[in-house]
C-alpha cells in the first residue's frame, strides 16, 4: 500500500499542470489560475497564504517521498518572496495553468536533500 501511495505522489508531481481545472484534487489557493493569481501576486496577504499553502504541499511532498524512500528535497530556500517570485515566473509563462502547477515545478527544481 505505500507503495502505491508513493507512486500516486510520483505521478502527481511529474504530470504537466495542462490547462485542465483541479475538480475537487486541490484545496485551497492551489486551485486558483496562474490568471488570477499574477494579478494579486504583488499582495502581502496573497504572498503570505501563498507561502503556506506552498509550505504545506511541499513538506507533504516531502513526507510522501521519506514514506516511499525516495530521495526528498531541500526546503530552507523556500520564504515567502522567493515562492512568489517562482510562482509569479511560472504563471507568467503558463496563464492557463494553476498555482499547483507552479508549487510543483518548485519541488522539481529544489535541490535534493543530503
Amino acid at each position: 500500500m505505500l507503495k502505491l501511495a508513493t507512486v500516486v505522489l510520483l505521478a502527481f508531481i511529474s504530470s504537466p499542470g495542462a490547462a485542465q481545472e483541479p475538480q475537487g484534487q486541490i484545496a485551497g489557493i492551489g486551485a486558483m489560475s496562474c490568471q488570477d493569481a499574477i494579478k494579486l501576486i504583488d499582495t502581502t496577504a496573497f504572498k503570505t497564504q501563498l507561502f503556506i499553502w506552498a509550505a504545506g504541499f511541499l513538506s507533504g511532498a516531502n513526507s510522501g517521498m521519506l514514506e516511499g524512500n525516495l530521495p526528498t528535497r531541500t526546503l530552507r530556500s523556500v520564504t515567502v518572496d522567493t515562492a512568489a517570485a517562482d510562482t509569479y515566473a511560472y504563471c507568467a509563462r503558463h496563464a492557463d495553468e494553476h498555482i499547483v502547477d507552479a508549487i510543483k515545478q518548485i519541488y522539481i527544481d529544489l535541490p535534493r536533500a543530503p
